[in-house]
């Protein structure tokens, strides 16, 4: 499928390449954004005050979780420690990246430890966070940008439409997976089977306010996220190919117009050419290019997939717990991809993915697909019992509750076969929105 064959698609090619691993090596990780507000009246914490602020909870949990600093002209904007990163998006949401870890038992450990540390900051600092993939009470002109020069570039890189672009960014929350896969044959297997499970999984875990602006969403962030740049928001049509692989990928990635480099170290905005006339070979611009491609699922050393809202401290686990039991599954995977078959090209994917942002798991269709793959998550991790105890529990449970809801809901705000014009009219008045 690669028409074009350059130095750039090459070293991007044994980039991904040497992310392949050793089947007894298989990794999983996750990252967990949240936004932090003030218990007393629900305003977002400040990157600086006088009482809460992101960089008193960021000193603070630096003592707590014996790491080092990460510091910006002097502004603490992360934390590297053994127990997972701690980074800063660009409305002062503190993400927290966990280890790579052997399998969900240590990953779930490593949440609870992250979380009972996080959560005792946040209460010294009377603090608490919003719990959903949208903060609906900030407006725009009340973000709490960090102090990151990265940030400030793609602050002025995305200001033509700042009511979609600033929201995607700085009021939005989610939790990503990171999964390994073995040799190219495997990557082609689990990138087409998340590609496709993208609709489903915002369905699922879709966990916006029910209201916004006198329409309802179930996953504004998704919504957001699809229009803020669609040629590196958006999967391209040829990813949907069965036939797609990870040198292809990396002809696409290398077609991508490159928005940041380095010019003598220092961070700044691009020409936007396509990274592979740029002919930069250096492994610091490769790994820049790689940061600022958004599609809900992505690559770098290993698969990421960046598709489900922020959930309540109980349910964070059900996420990768599902992308585990499904994908670490050699029968569950092979039944997902035959079952998902019917999701044969873009446009498909495109309306099935606006039907999840709208509808959710009130929407007929999706609900029944997301009963059958949640059911194979479900099989793939019985098969460890005893490791996945925890991580069955949370799933089931969490889908008990998410179909327990849609049910209810069922029928209210639905339409099945939503015209063209419809799903054109509700992307336009997401557009219009002020958020």
């Amino acid at each position: 499928m690669i028409r074009r064959i350059s130095p750039t698609n090459k070293l991007l090619s044994n980039y991904f390449r040497e992310g392949c691993k050793d089947r007894r090596k298989l990794r999983i990780g996750m990252e967990v954004e949240h936004l932090c507000v003030n218990e007393h009246d629900g305003s977002r914490i400040p990157y600086t005050g006088k009482q809460s602020s992101i960089e008193s909870i960021l000193d603070s949990l630096l003592n707590v979780r014996a790491g080092e600093p990460i510091l910006e002209k002097g502004n603490i904007i992360g934390i590297r420690s053994k127990g997972g990163n701690i980074t800063l998006e660009p409305g002062g949401q503190i993400e927290w990246s966990s280890p790579a870890c052997a399998d969900l038992l240590e990953l779930s450990k490593r949440l609870q430890d992250w979380l009972t540390d996080f959560r005792n900051e946040l209460r010294n600092h009377h603090a608490t966070t919003i719990d959903t993939g949208l903060d609906v009470g900030t407006s725009i002109d009340e973000i709490p940008w960090v102090p990151k020069h990265r940030y400030e570039l793609m602050r002025r890189n995305y200001a033509s439409c700042p009511t979609v672009n600033f929201a995607a960014m700085a009021n939005t929350a989610s939790v990503h997976v990171a999964l390994d896969y073995r040799n190219k044959a495997d990557w082609q297997q689990k990138f087409r089977a998340m590609l496709l499970l993208t609709p489903i999984v915002t369905a699922i875990f879709g966990n916006s306010p029910d209201q916004v602006d006198g329409i309802g969403y179930q996953a504004w962030r998704s919504a957001l996220w699809t229009m803020i740049d669609p040629q590196r928001c958006q999967p391209p049509a040829v990813a949907f190919n069965p036939a797609f692989g990870i040198d292809d990928w990396a002809n696409w990635v290398a077609d991508v117009p490159e928005i940041l480099e380095l010019d003598d170290g220092e961070l700044q905005l691009a020409a936007e050419v396509p990274f592979r006339t740029t002919n930069k070979s250096d492994p610091e611009s490769l790994k820049l290019h790689l940061s600022s491609i958004f599609t809900p699922v992505r690559t770098k050393q290993f698969l990421e997939v960046r598709t489900a809202d922020m959930q309540t401290d109980e349910y964070l686990i059900a996420v990768p717990a599902f992308w585990y039991g499904l994908l670490y599954s050699k029968e569950s995977l092979a039944s997902a991809l035959r079952f998902l078959s019917f999701i044969n090209n873009k446009t498909i994917w495109n309306r099935l993915n606006v039907l999840a942002c709208r509808f959710g798991l009130r929407h007929d269709l999706l609900r029944s697909v997301s009963g059958e793959m949640v059911q194979l998550a479900l099989n793939g991790l019985r098969s460890n019992p005893e490791k996945n105890a925890a991580a069955i529990t949370s799933l089931s449970q969490f889908a008990m509750l998410a179909f327990a809801e849609a049910s209810n809901h069922r029928g209210q705000n639905q339409v099945n076969d939503m015209p063209r014009s419809e799903l054109a009219r509700y992307f336009e008045h997401l557009k219009s929105s002020v958020l």
